[in-house]
């Protein structure tokens, strides 16, 4: 991914997705011990998400990624609320780079480089000028997470989707 680039590759984040639920993240995992170490968590239905210190929770085995670096999982969910990095962008590095490093140094500063540029998003906005990609799609998941679907019976709520009261029953009438 070129920092530069401010079109997020979507297409790519859910490749990536479509890969973790089909357990098919072997793939470029060279070390034999390290593939049975693999399939032993793909046997797993859950992981525990520790974004922070007493904060765990159990979130669906695809729902999250782990970094080396921090010794710990953080779901998509926490990877935006905590973190301000949206999961196209998570995604992205995370399958990149199998060491895993640019993901970390990305995650580790992505709420400093969220905050510092929400002066400048807000312009951009007002203006109708092109900024980087992922941090408009943070911003955009972070303040539109209410899910008003037309038909809820034939979707399934994502990581980011809240539901409220009124929509359920605006749906069930």
């Amino acid at each position: 991914m070129t920092r530069g680039n401010t079109v997020p590759k979507l297409f790519h984040a859910a490749c990536v997705v479509l890969d973790m639920r089909k357990d098919t993240r072997v793939r470029r995992i060279c070390s034999i011990y390290v593939k049975n170490i693999i399939n032993n968590l793909l046997q797993r239905s859950t992981k525990s998400c520790t974004v922070g210190r007493g904060n765990s929770h159990e979130v669906p085995f695809a729902w999250g990624l782990h970094c080396r670096h921090c010794h710990r999982s953080t779901c998509f969910k926490c990877i935006l609320d905590h973190l301000k990095m949206h999961s196209a962008e998570a995604l992205q590095l995370f399958d990149e780079d199998d060491s895993r490093e640019q993901y970390h140094e990305t995650h580790v500063l992505s709420g400093t480089r969220y905050r510092n540029s929400s002066d400048k998003l807000q312009h951009a906005q007002r203006e109708g000028t092109p900024v980087e990609g992922h941090l408009l799609l943070a911003h955009i998941a972070l303040q539109y997470t209410l899910c008003i679907p037309l038909n809820p019976k034939g979707m399934e709520f994502g990581w980011y989707d809240s539901q409220s009261e009124q929509s359920v029953r605006f749906y069930s009438i």
